[in-house]
């Protein structure tokens, strides 16, 4: 009689679970539809939000040209303050140096300080065509 109780628990048993594999599988079915819609909304979502717009060719040229004549112009009208500011300092501070160095070093210090100086120019035109915003 034990066993029969044995076999009759064991067939109990295996109907419950039998009801939650059905129950596992529609949930499974489910999340598994619910992710092929997910990802498609992310997709969505982050080309609106994440997407740059790209800045036209007119620009980037008045930008560089303006950051070439005037190191740092082009980041401020861009709205890069702190970038433009740090161009503008170096390029103001570049003149005393180029004095300083051209005296106690004579056309060798001119010579490197003009390099800085166009290294400077140079730079801050590159970054404001390359950061211009639309």
């Amino acid at each position: 009689m034990m066993e029969s109780g044995a076999i009759q628990n064991t067939g109990a048993m295996q109907g419950v679970y039998a009801l939650n594999n059905v129950s596992s599988a529609n949930k499974a079915e489910k999340a598994a539809k619910a992710d092929l819609k997910d990802p498609v909304d992310k997709i969505e979502l982050s080309t609106k939000a994440g997407a740059k717009e790209e800045a036209s060719t007119g620009k980037k040229i008045g930008l560089g040209v303006a950051s070439l004549l005037l190191p740092g112009l082009g980041q401020c009208i861009n709205e890069d303050y702190k970038k433009g500011a740090v161009l503008f300092g170096a390029a103001v501070l570049s003149i005393p140096a180029a004095i300083l160095a051209g005296s106690t070093l004579g056309i060798a210090g001119l010579a490197a300080t003009g390099l800085a100086r166009l290294a400077i120019h140079g730079y801050s035109a590159y970054d404001a065509a390359v950061s211009a915003k639309a």
